[in-house]
């Protein structure tokens, strides 16, 4: 019962992401799967670059990260949200 709840924990994290966001490139495994989404510009005012990743680790972990960097004529920054799911 508890392994069929964690691969449904795994198959929900990873497909939820891909279908909130409209992106194709989801995979599913035992051992583990990664989606990432990568998008970047660039103008003469500046440039940016956003990853969003969903994977698991193949222990029931399910997680979630966005990672955005940015940069312009006052400086760059980056900012990060990370959360995750499943046993420690």
């Amino acid at each position: 019962m508890i392994k069929k709840t964690v691969r449904r924990l795994i198959a929900v994290g990873a497909v939820a992401p891909a279908i909130a966001l409209g992106a194709s490139g989801t995979a599913l495994a035992d051992d583990g799967a990664l989606w990432e989404r990568t998008q970047a510009q660039a103008s003469i005012n500046g440039a940016s670059m956003k990853i969003i990743r969903a994977y698991t680790d193949g222990s029931g972990k399910v997680l979630f990260e966005e990672v955005l960097f940015t940069a312009d004529r006052n400086g760059a920054s980056i900012r990060s949200t990370t959360s995750g799911a499943g046993p420690r």
